[in-house]
């Protein structure tokens, strides 16, 4: 059975409240899509959950149309981040993809064995005329093994 978990906000503070909603409940997601920050990020988390180790992705994606988009920190010397990136302070996230000046849409293909989705960029409202969506990322999960694949 696939389970999907929705949430709002990427904050340290709501992963710790997913975390207790785990724990209580005695479910995993296979995957979390959220939204409110206005970019695309997917993150990999690694997870030991009752005895077992899992690759649980957090996908966020809030390129809908906001007027203005939210760009990533970048380093201190002023360079973009390269992904893939392990997230500082945490042993258990990489950030693994990201678009974060460009508007969009995540696709996803859901069959019994496997969840595919993939992240297109489109035209910002501003420039109509360019019609190009390009895709920026791809994923799947197999459903079975409640993995990643490679």
């Amino acid at each position: 059975m696939l389970h999907i978990l929705l949430m709002m906000s990427g904050s340290d503070t709501i992963v710790n409240i997913l975390d207790r909603g785990f724990k209580e409940s005695g479910r995993l997601p296979d995957i979390v899509f959220s939204g409110h920050v206005h970019n695309y990020q997917r993150f990999t988390r690694q997870l030991d959950y009752d005895g077992k180790k899992y690759e649980l992705p957090y996908i966020v994606v809030g390129t809908g149309g906001h007027s203005k988009l939210h760009r990533m920190q970048k380093h201190g010397d002023g360079d973009q981040i390269e992904t893939p990136f392990k997230v500082p302070d945490r042993d258990d996230l990489v950030l693994e993809q990201y678009c974060d000046h460009k508007y969009g849409f995540t696709r996803v293909h859901l069959t019994a064995d496997k969840l595919e989705g993939k992240f297109y960029s489109v035209a910002s409202p501003h420039k109509l005329w360019d019609n190009a969506t390009k895709k920026i990322d791809d994923f799947e999960l197999d459903l079975q093994k409640h993995g990643l694949v490679a």
